[in-house]
């Protein structure tokens, strides 16, 4: 089905980042506007309604949480860097550019190892102060300041 909706995209003018079992990271080429991606890429997700076994009505594929901002609803630009599926990062730029990880993969068993001990995070970069939470790493870390 991940290749059904990579094919999907890229007919409709769009990329992908990264995919992984569940999830594909669609991204926005340049020169489309957020409007236009937004309907394009919910065309992606439509698709799947059909698809659909279960008995919540609607598309198996969604739109994350993370594509909102980070303190409102609002769309923020959300960034990738990707090595592979399991090792990649996703991230607004607040304040001066600076990065703000929202979400990270580090390993492909993250689930049962952390990929570094808990001494591995660096103590001079301040916790992400959010109501949304970052997930994907046991240290939440932001190269924004923290709020006094």
């Amino acid at each position: 089905m991940l290749g059904i909706a990579e094919k999907l995209a890229l007919d409709l003018g769009l990329d992908w980042a990264f995919c992984n079992t569940d999830f594909l990271a669609i991204v926005r080429p340049e020169g489309v506007s957020r409007k236009e991606f937004h309907k394009r890429a919910d065309k992606v997700i439509d698709w799947f309604t059909a698809l659909n076994p279960y008995w919540k009505q609607g598309s198996i594929l969604k739109r994350e949480d993370l594509n909102r901002g980070i303190n409102s609803d609002k769309g923020e630009s959300l960034y990738c860097f990707a090595i592979s599926a399991k090792r990649n990062a996703l991230f607004n730029l607040g304040g001066g550019n600076r990065i703000v990880i929202r979400k990270a993969s580090t390993l492909g068993l993250g689930h049962l190892l952390d990929s570094y001990p808990e001494s591995g995070s660096p103590r001079d970069i301040a916790p992400v102060n959010t109501r949304r939470r970052v997930t994907g790493v046991r240290h939440q870390i932001s190269f924004e300041e923290a709020d006094d």
